[in-house]
C-alpha cells in the first residue's frame, strides 16, 4: 500500500514497515488472517506461520427495483485511493459512457462526497447515509472503478450483499474474485461499461441472475470463513 500511494504521488498517513520488520512482527503470531488470497500467500511465505483467508461478509439484504432507471451507484469513504478512482471515472470514463447512454446518471454516496466538487452533468453527490441500504435502493448498478488497491473492497462486498449488479475494475474486485460464481462483471474501459450497462438495462433476467449469484457467493464465503476459523481455534 505504501508503494501504491507513492505511485499516485500521495503521502501515506500510517506507519509502514520494511519487509524484514513485517516478517519479525508476523512471526510473533500463532495465526495470521488475510483478506484476500494473494495476501494470504504472501504473509504465509514471509512468516512461516499458518495463514488463513477470512472475509467478514455483510448480511444479505436483497434490494429489488421494478424499473431500470439508468442510475449507477458509487458509495465510499473519504480516502486518497477512493478519491483518485472516482475522480478518474468522472473525468475520463463517465462522459464517454453518458454520450452512448444519455439517460445515465451517477449517484455518489458516503464521506467521499465531502471531498468532491462535481460539475459534470449527470453526477449527483448524495452525501452520507446512516444506513447504506437507503443509498443502494436508489440505483440499478454499482461501480467500483479503483485504479489500484490492496486487501478487501468493502464497497464491493456491500454491492454483492444487496444483490445489485456490480461492475468492477481489476483492483476494485480485490478479495471478491474467487471462487468464480459469475457474481460480478469485470470492466476496464468506457466501452466495457457501455456494453454491460446496455445489456443489463435490457435483460431483467441477467440482472436477477447476477443478484442470485452474488447471494450464493456471500453464503459460500460466510460458511467457508467460519469453518476455516473454527478449524484453527482450540476446542
Amino acid at each position: 500500500r505504501y508503494k501504491i500511494y507513492t505511485q499516485l504521488n500521495k503521502q501515506p498517513g500510517w506507519v509502514t514497515l520494511f519487509p524484514r520488520e513485517e516478517k519479525k512482527g508476523l512471526r510473533r503470531a500463532d495465526l495470521i488472517i488475510a483478506f484476500n488470497e494473494n495476501e494470504r500467500q504472501y504473509f504465509e511465505s514471509i512468516s512461516g506461520r499458518q495463514t488463513i483467508l477470512h472475509i467478514p461478509v455483510p448480511q444479505l439484504r436483497r434490494v429489488t427495483k421494478n424499473k431500470f432507471e439508468y442510475i449507477l451507484l458509487y458509495f465510499a469513504s473519504d480516502n486518497e485511493l477512493n478519491y483518485a478512482a472516482i475522480s478518474f471515472f468522472i473525468s475520463d470514463l463517465f462522459p464517454q459512457i453518458k454520450k452512448a447512454i444519455p439517460a445515465l446518471q451517477l449517484f455518489i454516496g458516503g464521506k467521499i462526497c465531502e471531498r468532491l466538487t462535481v460539475v459534470v452533468p449527470g453526477v449527483s453527490l448524495q452525501g452520507a447515509f446512516n444506513n447504506p441500504i437507503d443509498f443502494y435502493k436508489q440505483g440499478d448498478i454499482v461501480i467500483n472503478p479503483e485504479l489500484v488497491g490492496t486487501g478487501l473492497k468493502i464497497k464491493a462486498l456491500e454491492a454483492l450483499s444487496f444483490g445489485l449488479p456490480l461492475l468492477a475494475s481489476e483492483a476494485g474486485a480485490a478479495g471478491i474474485r474467487y471462487p468464480e460464481f459469475n457474481h460480478f462483471r469485470l470492466v476496464s474501459t468506457a466501452e466495457d461499461y457501455v456494453k454491460n450497462i446496455q445489456e443489463l438495462s435490457q435483460d431483467e433476467n441477467a440482472r436477477l441472475q447476477l443478484g442470485d449469484n452474488a447471494a450464493k457467493w456471500i453464503r459460500y464465503y460466510e460458511a467457508k470463513s467460519l469453518k476455516d476459523l473454527q478449524n484453527c481455534l482450540p476446542l
